[in-house]
Formats: structure tokens, sequence, C-alpha cells
């Protein structure tokens, strides 16, 4: 333990000097009695003598007589009498009463206590020639004088004369010695002098008292402790600094025992805590703090830590108090005081504790990224210190907790340290950073990170979730015999199907067994998740059973397929409107044609909006096609191209209901169809057998001569021979397909310029379309899209639609961006498509203030279930278009579902909006704490932790709490690295001050801390 020492009371007891008288026989001599009373001091019987003497007619009166005389007088009258003396003795150095004149004016300066002149007249004394007492009354008091003038070896020289001796000197002399030693760090002899003072009341309490000190200086706990004890139980007294409670307790502190400790420093009465020495209120605070007694031990234990000295003591306060606050839980206070123990005092030991204890703090505040800060700085201050695996610990984990999993990976790979906790730690942050990397489809980093998770599997179930991820990832990516790979590791970890994720790997690996067609294998997998959720339900199950539909279908198996369809459909699962289309098809495989056409008829009657119903108006048409039922068929085609005109089956439709008019003999409704197909279609597969089929109808008319027209048309649109024509047209794609998009760029608009009417028109204006998009003009880009767009049905229409959307919102304009996204839509062919636009039709709604319109697309975002889009995004815009629409208390509840599902930006933004709300309703304090729990559990989103805290100072200031109000703000400006946000905290703080001016001139405060 590192010993501070007490400040000790000077101990200068009281202690009265008795004077010895001397007494003589009478004389009869007038003379020499007045001489004698002059010498005894008895001053005015001296001057009486001397005036009877004077009256007498024959009294002669020599010249010493005469002057002992006046002296009597001038002793009376206090004026000038030792210097009229000492000037008479110096004329006289043979007078026989010249010492003994000398001592009296000693005694008699004694007296005025004027000891610098008791010094010099007590050195013109011969101690051989006064009497015993009064030697023993001049030893002593020329030692005293001697000690007041600071002469302490002179001093001691003189009291160890008289310090024997039983006269009334001896024992304040052998006492005056002890103390004169105990002074010069004699302690031991100071011990034997008092000894000699004896148990006399006028000393046995300074004896006591300074024998105390005396082991309190040695160092002597035990002896201390034993002599206080022994004093108590006798009932003898103390002296007079009242301080041997303070001394024992400070031995019982030493050794630790601080109950005993208390036990004397709580006789101690103190006023006033904030006057206290540091050293004793470290005391004090530290033995409050070892007897568990928190709330007392902060008053004192604060006193010596916020004093501002660089030195060991403050260090030790400062430590102890950031301890104790810790203990009662005031961490803001802790982490003050841990703060100053770790930057002030030479302990470098308290210095690391005060360190490492100052980053907990920080973790249990949740400031995680404060505590980051604190760890690192620990680790290279201190790289071989206590703590190092301890902090390296703690670092892994506050980089877990603070999302920043990349940081906490790289701390943990430079270190090496791989202790247990470690390794859970870089287990957990791979597999969080992985799962970010997925979440922003960087799938090849998610991998990577995925594996890496599993580099320590300290947690199985971790490994188990990260090899299915694995499998996820590499699944999304198309790379299904690796994500098989995963997934079967998945099943060797849980063996039993205990884990979550054992369904979902079945799921996982059927669908990839399907993608490389190995059917037999997939349709076990999908089988066992289909019969796991057959009564439950689970999120792919309906999914399962139409993949298990599908695989059986494709491997022609169309029996079983047809059972699971069937069931799906009499359920009423979800794709049941796919089921039924498989069921017209394998229908029709199986040459039940009704059958079929009734199928998919009931796809047009029971699910008017299902995403294939061009796909079951197109086949039912073509099945009565075939059938020979050319009416219906041409009914079908013709309902089809009307509802769906930007359907990709349009152009077969257009075909087929003119070979379908042929087939009724309607030639001049085929002849309009087949010119209809080549105009709009002229340089597809088929439109050699679409012109072959014109030409055919027409001669059927006896319209021959109609066909030159068309054959012209057909050339032009499909040249024999155009190798310049070409090869420009090459130039600049090849340009183009090697990423050389500035350099293509000018070729292919010369391009067409020279060549207006080009087949390759249209798959050039999408080479600029794409390349100005890529060069960073979407202005050029989205004018080139447009074309494409205005060109109507083409391979590049849906692409055209997509980007053109995205450039408009990035341009924010959101009218021409809605039209974009309800073209892509209409063309979308997955799941993926639909999601994706309608998330940019929600987002342009709102932006357009449409809340209504983009309430409902965020809605069927977030009810459709799919692996695609950003369901979270989805849920935050139901909520903002809710607070839009005035909806206060449903946008909270929704914000709230953001928050509980999602632990991203778009979740933090929703915590800041809730509080927002709170804040609107002035409910201040549910609002600060919203914020605060934002920032604890979102403190890598900078720009929300910024609106937080700016709108705790709002709350503050609502609550009229200006004092935390002006903290918060205070500290924004201080810590904040966006200026925009110490902009608006330095507009909040001036309202502050604005109204804190205000109230100092409504009122005025006095605080008052004082402690009986």
């Amino acid at each position: 333990m590192y010993r501070f020492g007490l400040l000790i009371i000077a101990i200068w007891p009281a202690i009265s000097i008795a004077q010895n008288s001397l007494s003589l026989k009478d004389s009869e001599r007038a003379q020499f009695q007045a001489n004698e009373l002059f010498f005894k001091r008895k001053y005015l019987q001296s001057v009486q003598k001397w005036e009877s003497i004077a009256a007498r007619p024959e009294s002669a009166i020599d010249k010493n007589q005469e002057y002992l005389s006046w002296f009597s007088r001038q002793v009376l009258l206090r004026e000038h009498s030792n210097e009229a003396l000492e000037e008479f003795f110096l004329g006289e150095p043979t007078h026989p009463k010249r010492s003994f004149s000398f001592f009296l004016m000693g005694l008699e300066a004694f007296r005025q206590k004027n000891y610098s002149s008791t010094v010099k007249y007590f050195q013109a004394v011969s101690s051989a020639e006064l009497s015993t007492e009064d030697r023993g009354e001049y030893f002593f008091k020329s030692g005293y004088a001697l000690m007041m003038e600071k002469q302490i070896e002179p001093a001691i020289q003189e009291f160890n004369k008289v310090k024997g001796q039983s006269s009334g000197y001896g024992p304040p002399a052998a006492y005056y010695s002890a103390y004169l030693q105990f002074e010069s760090g004699n302690y031991a002899q100071a011990k034997k002098d008092l000894a000699l003072v004896g148990s006399g009341d006028a000393f046995s309490g300074s004896v006591n008292d300074l024998l105390a000190v005396i082991y309190y200086k040695e160092g002597n706990a035990d002896a201390l402790i034993q002599f206080a004890e022994e004093l108590k139980s006798s009932g003898k007294k103390q002296g007079h600094i009242k301080n041997l409670d303070l001394l024992v307790g400070d031995a019982y502190f030493q050794r630790s025992n601080y109950v005993k400790a208390w036990s004397y420093f709580s006789k101690i009465k103190i006023r006033n805590t904030g006057t206290m020495e540091p050293e004793l209120a470290y005391r004090f605070g530290r033995t409050l703090f070892e007897n568990q007694n928190y709330e007392e031990a902060e008053k004192y234990l604060k006193v010596g830590a916020s004093k501002s000295k660089n030195d060991t003591l403050t260090q030790f306060c400062a430590y102890f108090a950031g301890v104790n606050y810790s203990k009662l839980e005031d961490f803001p206070s802790a982490a003050l005081f841990f703060d100053k123990a770790a930057a002030v005092g030479p302990h470098r030991g308290l210095r690391e504790n005060a360190s490492i204890n100052r980053a907990k703090i920080r973790i249990k505040e949740g400031f995680t990224s404060q505590a980051i800060s604190l760890l690192k700085d620990y680790l290279v201050e201190y790289p071989g210190g206590a703590y190092k695996e301890e902090a390296s610990s703690l670092l892994a984990e506050a980089y877990l907790n603070s999302n920043q999993y990349y940081d906490g990976i790289h701390h943990l790979e430079k270190n090496q340290n791989w202790s247990y906790v470690n390794k859970s730690a870089y287990q957990q942050l791979c597999f969080h950073y992985a799962s970010e990397k997925f979440n922003d489809r960087a799938f090849d980093s998610a991998v990577h990170y995925f594996v890496k998770s599993n580099r320590y599997s300290v947690d199985k179930d971790l490994a188990i979730r990260s090899n299915f991820w694995v499998g996820e990832s590499y699944s999304i990516s198309g790379k299904w015999d690796k994500s098989i790979l995963y997934y079967g590791r998945v099943f060797q970890l849980d063996p039993n199907g205990k884990s979550k994720e054992y369904y979902p790997s079945r799921y996982g690996i059927g669908y990839a067994y399907f993608k490389i067609k190995d059917y037999d294998k997939a349709k076990g997998h999908f089988r066992a998740y289909a019969n796991k959720y057959e009564s439950q339900g689970g999120k792919y199950y309906e999914d399962a059973l139409l993949r298990l539909g599908d695989a059986y279908f494709v491997s022609r198996d169309y029996a079983n397929a047809f059972k699971v369809y069937e069931k799906i459909y009499n359920r009423g699962l979800k794709g049941r409107d796919y089921a039924i289309f498989r069921l017209g098809e394998i229908s029709w495989i199986e040459n039940d044609s009704k059958a079929a056409v009734g199928f998919f008829s009931k796809i047009s009657v029971q699910y008017p909006k299902s995403p294939y119903l061009d796909d079951a108006m197109y086949e039912g048409a073509t099945v009565s096609f075939e059938s020979g039922d050319y009416v219906t068929a041409i009914a079908g085609f013709q309902g089809l191209i009307r509802k769906f005109p930007l359907s990709p089956y349009v152009p077969e439709s257009i075909r087929k209901r003119g070979m379908a008019y042929v087939g009724r003999e309607n030639n001049v409704k085929a002849i309009g169809d087949f010119r209809e197909y080549l105009r709009r279609y002229p340089r597809s597969e088929k439109s050699e057998e679409v012109l072959s089929s014109l030409n055919e109808a027409l001669i059927a008319e006896g319209r021959e001569g109609e066909f030159q027209k068309d054959k012209v048309a057909f050339q032009k649109a499909n040249p024999d021979s155009k190798a310049l024509e070409r090869i420009e047209f090459e130039n600049g794609k090849e340009l183009h397909l090697a990423g050389e998009y500035e350099r293509s760029i000018p070729l292919l608009l010369k391009f067409l310029d020279d060549y207006p009417g080009s087949a390759y028109s249209l798959e050039a204006t999408y080479y600029l379309a794409f390349d100005y998009d890529r060069t960073g003009d979407p202005d050029s880009a989205f004018n080139f899209y447009l074309d494409l767009i205005a060109f109507g049905n083409s391979e590049y229409l849906k692409t055209a639609f997509e980007r053109s959307s995205k450039i408009a919102v990035e341009a924010e304009k959101y009218e021409k961006a809605i039209i974009g996204f309800e073209g892509w839509y209409g063309l979308a062919t997955s799941d993926e498509e639909r999601v994706l636009a309608t998330e940019g039709l929600m987002r342009s709604y709102y932006e357009i203030e449409n809340y209504d319109s983009s309430l409902a697309k965020a809605q069927s975002i977030a009810d459709f279930e799919s692996p695609f889009g950003n369901r979270n995004l989805a849920l935050l815009y139901w909520a903002k278009s809710l607070e839009a629409l005035g909806r206060l208390d449903d946008a909270k509840a929704r914000y709230q579902i953001t928050v509980n599902e999602a632990s991203d930006e778009n979740a933090a933004e929703a915590k800041f909006r809730i509080a927002s709300i709170q804040y609107q309703l002035a409910e201040f304090r549910n609002s600060i704490e919203t914020c605060l729990d934002l920032v604890s559990g979102f403190s890598q989103y900078a720009y929300w932790n910024d609106q937080a805290f700016l709108l705790v100072a709002d709350n503050f200031l609502g609550l009229n709490d200006l004092f935390q109000a002006r903290a918060t703000l205070e500290s924004i400006i201080e810590n904040s690295p966006s200026e925009e946000t110490v902009s608006r905290a330095r507009e909040k703080l001036a309202l502050v001050s604005e109204k804190e001016m205000i109230l100092e001139t409504m009122t005025d405060t006095l605080i008052t801390d004082t402690i009986e």
C-alpha cells in the first residue's frame, strides 16, 4: 500500500512553570535588608525599606545602594530597568551581585516573553553562584528561551541539566527535551525523555499525545494501536490536540483494517469536507469505500481528487473516486475521475488500472466508440501491461458491439492473442462482418469472412449459421456446386436437424441441385423440407412444394408433378396461380386439351393480377390454335395483345393470330397481322417464315403485286449484304464490349447518323445509352433510354425502363421516375425485379408527397416474402408515409417494428423518428431515453447519432433544463466532426444562453454545503 503522511498538529502543552523563592534570615541592618529584599525580587518592600533608610538623618547610602534603590523603583515602573542595570554592572564586573542581577534581568525578560534578551542575560550568569533551586529555574528557562529562539541543540543541553531532577522544573524540562528530540527525529531519545516526565496531571495528556505521534512517525502501527487501546481502557486523558483518534485510525488504515480504522476516524467531527486536507480526505474516503459505504465515501474522495496537483495523492483519490462512483453506478462521474487518475500522478500502475477501468466504464455507458479509442491507447501505452489480454478482449468486444467488425478482425489478427474469449470474438466479428457484406450483396467478400469465422468454431451454432450463409451466398451468385458443399456442412455439424438452419439448408441445397439439373437429389431435399412444414408451414414451404412439383415436371414424372401442383391449388397456398398454369401444361402434354384450356382459363378468371396471366393466355390460345379451334385461338391472342401490349408473347401472338386467320380463310386480316409483325419485328427469327406466310396470303387474295413493297421493306430490314454498315457498327460495338465507352460513343453516334434506318439502330441506341450511363453523363443516357422506350417492344425495353427510372431518381425528377418504374414493373419477369421496381415507386411517390401511394407500395414490399429488395427500407417508408399523413401513433408503432426487425441504418432512422414524434408530443423524457438508446445501439451511424444528440438538447429545452441542454450542446460542439451539426448546436446554444440570461435576472441561487 502506498502511504501518505498525516498533518500532525503541533504539540505544545500549556505548563505552569513554578518559581522558587529564596528565604534568608532577617538582618538587623536596614541596608542589608533592603539589598536582600531587592535580590529576593520583593521590589515594593525593598523600595519602602530604602525610603525608611533615606529618611534617617544619619543615613549614608553608598553609590551601589543608591542604584539598587533606584532600580527597585524602575522595576516597579517597568521602564528601562534591565538596560540601566546592565549598564551599571558592566561598569562593576567584580560586583558580588553581578551574576545574580543578570539572572534577575533574564527572569524579567523571560516573564515578558523576550526570549532573545533572556538568552543574552542568562549567558552572563554563572550558574555556580546560584542556589540549587535557582539553578533549576535557570537551566529550565534558559533551555526554554533557547528553544523559542530555535537554538535546538543548546536548548536540549540546558534541559538535560535539569530534566532528571526532582524539582518542579525536572518534568517540564524532560518533556521539552523529548519534544525537541522528536522534532529532530530522534524518536528513541524522545521516548527516554518522556519516561522522565512522570505521570503528573500537568503533563500526562501531552506526554500521551507526543508518545502516540512518535509511534506514528516511527511507523510502529502495532505499538501505536496497543498504546491507544491501553490508554482508552485505563481512562487516561489525552492532551490538548485531540488527534489521537486520527493517528490510531490511520494506524489501522495502514494495516488495511478498515473497520477498526473507521471506528476511530468516525469520532472526528468534520464541519465541511470541502476544507479537509487531501491526505485526510483520502483516508476517510478510502476507509468508507472499503467498508462499502459508498455514498459517504464519495464526499471525501472527491475532495482530494478535485485538486489540480499532479501528484500521487491526487491520483489515488481520483482512482478510488472512480471506483466508488462505479459502485454507485454513477458512471459519468466514475469516467471523469478515472480519466484524471489515468492522466495525472507518477504512479504508473495506478494509471494503468485507471486506464483500463475508464474504458470499461465507457462500455457500460454505451459510448463504445470512446471505449475503443481508450482501449487502443491502453495497448499502445502498456504493451506488456497486466490487463493486456483483457484489454484486447474488451476491444474486440467493443468492435463487435459497435458494429465495427472489420476493425475488430484486423485488431485480433494483428495481435494474434488467441485466448478462448478472443477466438469467440473473432468468430462473431467475422460472422457479423460477413453478414453485412451479404446484405450489401457483396457475396465474394461475404463468403471470405463467413469462412474465416469458422477458423475458430468456438460457437457451434454460429459455425452452422456461417456454413449456411456461405451456401446462400454461393446460391445467389449461381455457384451451385459450392453452395451444395456448404449446405452439406450444415448437415455434418447438425446431423439431428436441431438448428434453425437445418431445414432452410435442405431447401437451399434442393434448389442448387435443381439448378444443376440433378432433379432426383433436388426432389429428396424439397420433399424433406415440405414434409417438415406440412402442418405448420414454413418460410419457404410453398416455394419448396412448387420446386418439388417443378422437379417432378422437368423429370417428366407428370403424375407426381400433377399431385403436388394440385395440392398447392386445393389448399390455396402461395403460388397457386403458378400451380394452375403447370396443371394446364401437364394436361396439354397428356393430350387433354380441354382440361388444359380449362386450367389456363382459371387463371384469367380467378387471378386477374397474376404474373402468369399472360403466360396462361398465350398457352391457352396456343392449345386452341393447335387443336384447330381458331375462333377461340384468335380471341385468346387478341385478348393477350390488348391486355399485355408489352408482353414478350405479343410477337408470337400476332404471328399465330395471322395463321389462325388463314385457318379461318380470312386472308385480309391475316395479311394485316403478318405486315404488323414484319413492321414491328423485322429481324426476328420468324421474320422469313412470316414473309412467306404473307406472300401466300396475298396470292390467295390475288394481290401478288403488293408483295414487292413488302419485300423491299424486308430487304431493308434484312439486307443480304451490308458489309460497311456492319463493320462500322461492329467497330463501335467492340469498343463498347471492351469497356472503352468514351471511344465507342463517337463511333456509335456517327453510325446512327450514317445509317438512320439501320437494322442495328436499336442495338446501337442501347449501347449509347449504356455507355453514357457508365461515363457519368446521365442526361444523355436518359435521352437514349427514352429513344428505346419510344421504339416500343424490344429486348432492351425493360432495361430502358429500369435505368431511366433510376437516372430520374438521381436527378430528382420523380414524376419521370414513376413512369420508368411502372414500365419496368410491367415488363418484370421475376419477383426480384417486381420488388425493386415497387421500391423505386415507393420512394418516388414519397418524394412527390403522394404519401398514400408510397404507403401502399411500402406495404406491398413488406408483406411480400422475398429474398430480394429491402424489407427494412419498406418498413421505414411505411412509417414515414404514415407520419407524413399525420397518423403519428400508427407511424410510431410502425417505426418500432422497423427497429425490432432491422439493425441497419433504416432502424437507426426509425429510432430517431420515434424520438422526434415523442418530442412533438411533448414526451420529452421518453424522447431523451429513445435518443440515448439510439446512440447506444447504433453508434456506427454518425449522422443519426448527431441528430439524436441535437434532439436530446431540444428535449432538455422542452423540460426547461438549461444546464443539461447546455452540457449536451457543448459536448456536441466539442466532439462532433460534422460542421453542419456543430453549426446547429451553436445556434441552439445561443438560444440556451438567452434563456439563461432571462433566468439570471429573475433569481439568484446560493448553495451551501456544510456537513456537521
